[in-house]
Formats: C-alpha cells, structure tokens, sequence
C-alpha cells in the first residue's frame, strides 16, 4: 500500500515539476480545508484513504473499518498489541501512524497507542466551520478593517497574509488590513468572498465570539462587494447580424431571437443585433423560412 501523501499527488503531475522552485500556491480546496475543524480534516484523510484500498488494490475494507471501530473505543495511553492482525490490517494501521493517528516508535514493534483524535473520530464531525473546543479563536476584527491576530504559528499568519496586507508583527501578535487589493490577491487564487468571511468569523477570538454580529457588518457586507465587483461583466459566445433589407426583417428576426431568449444587444436605429451562438442555426433557419422572396 501506498502511503497518504504519495496518493495526493495528482495524476497528470510529474515529479520534477514537485521539485522545481516555483512558488506553491494555495488554492480555493485547499483553503476551504483549513477552513474545517480538526475532525473534519481527519475525516477527510480517512475517506480518501479507504477510497485507494478499495479501488487501487481491491482490499477488503471490512477489516479496515473494524480496526478504526476498535480503535474508537480503545483507552488513551493504554498499550495495544498488533502480533494477531493481518497483514491488511497491519498495513491499515501504519497508514493511521503516518497521519497521527496512532503512535508505534518503530514498525517492528508490535505494540500501539491510541491518540485521542482517533479515538474521537467515531464520534462524528461537527457541521459548518465550528472550531474544535481545543482550538481557540485568535483574531479579532475592528469596523476599520484592522485585523489582530493573537498568535505565533507561522500557518496562521501565513493564511491571514493570503487576503490581508501585514502591518506589524509582535512576538504573540500580528496586526493586519484587510484592502481591495489584498482580498482582490486572493480572489485571483479561486478564493471566495465567504471564504474569507467564514474564515474570519470560525476563528474570532473568545473575547468576542459572544458578540452578534461576531464580524462587523461593514466588513462582511465590503468583502462580499469586493467579490462582486469581479461578476459585473458578463461574457457569452455571440453571432453578429447586420445589413438588413428592411425594418421587418430586422424587427422580425430580433422578435423570433427574444422569444426564444438568444438576444444579447440590439440597436433599432442602425438595425443591428447580436444574439448567442448557441442558437445561430436556428435563427438561420428561421430567417430563411420567413425570408420574402
């Protein structure tokens, strides 16, 4: 069995181009990854894992599930022994040790300790974007689009850098703006303007996780409108159509184009119209049908 991170390499990927020294982008999947809560992320693993077993090496999953039910209701830091388990299930469990799931100091060791992410995992995931009761909040959002990060992890700060400008960092803390240009940044990369709200709101700092809203309106409602601003323009395939002989014809052809919802512009003085490419044959044929001989 292959392991966890060799299955996430994309197919159509060369492992040269792993190596190269561009830059790795986050995309919009990725960030919405961050955005779940611990268990989720686990859960996730978890499904794309059972997924290979079974299609890439037709793998009875019964004892693979059995052994993740087992574990559910094992006890954290009690040893465990793994001399009776198959070899399926001995590959199962070292694929739970890659991700953490399971502690063994070496594979030849035939002895196990449950962590308690695995031993919570059967207890189902929270909807939504709640965050774990272990994972407090740490950020805190003013009306002026001041953003204050209470941490030192460089993860964080470097998911906030993806749609904010950093303006200050502390030892525990980092001060932040939220600008068009930064959320526009992030907008170029497949990120959403709720994403980033989400974001915002499912790791707000306790101080003020009681207060409704937990993010400011004025910020919310602005990033929505910064994302908005990317749709205003609207693009369709069309089929130009001018030079007619007369009023009737150009009238007739864009009343037949409206009905059947193909009109995209017109202008009735210069008798010119444009409709969508998709029904070109059928204005065609119409015109053709009702064309004075």
């Amino acid at each position: 069995m292959k392991s966890v991170d060799e299955n996430y390499v994309p197919a159509h990927s060369d492992k040269d181009d792993m190596t190269s020294d561009e830059p790795v982008v986050l995309t919009a999947a990725a960030f919405q990854f961050l955005l779940w809560n611990r268990k989720v992320q686990i859960w996730y693993f978890m499904i794309q894992l059972l997924e290979y077993c079974w299609q890439k090496n037709n793998q009875d999953l019964s004892e693979c599930l059995t052994l993740l039910f087992e574990l559910s209701f094992s006890t954290f830091g009690k040893e465990y022994s793994c001399e009776n388990y198959s070899e399926n299930k001995i590959e199962f469990l070292q694929e739970l040790r890659k991700i953490g799931l399971v502690f063994m100091k070496t594979r030849k060791i035939k002895r196990f300790y449950p962590t308690r992410l695995v031993i919570q995992l059967a207890n189902g995931v929270n909807t939504g974007l709640e965050c774990e009761k272990d994972d407090k909040g740490y950020i805190i959002v003013e009306t002026n689009y001041r953003i204050y990060a209470y941490t030192d992890s460089n993860l964080k700060i470097s998911l906030l850098a993806l749609f904010s400008d950093l303006m200050f960092r502390f030892p525990n803390m980092v001060v932040a703006s939220l600008t068009r240009e930064s959320v526009r940044e992030a907008f170029k990369m497949g990120i959403t303007g709720q994403q980033i709200v989400n974001f915002l709101r499912s790791n707000a700092h306790p101080h003020i996780s009681s207060r409704k809203p937990i993010l400011p309106e004025t910020v919310s409602d602005q990033i929505h409108f910064w994302y908005n601003e990317r749709n205003r323009l609207k693009f369709f395939d069309g089929v130009f159509y001018g030079q007619f002989n007369s009023d009737d014809d150009f009238l007739s052809l864009k009343n037949y184009a409206r009905d059947i919802d193909a009109l995209i512009w017109f202008n009735d003085s210069k008798r010119l119209m444009v409709a969508k490419k998709s029904s070109h044959d059928a204005i065609k044929k119409f015109y053709k049908q009702n064309k004075p001989k």
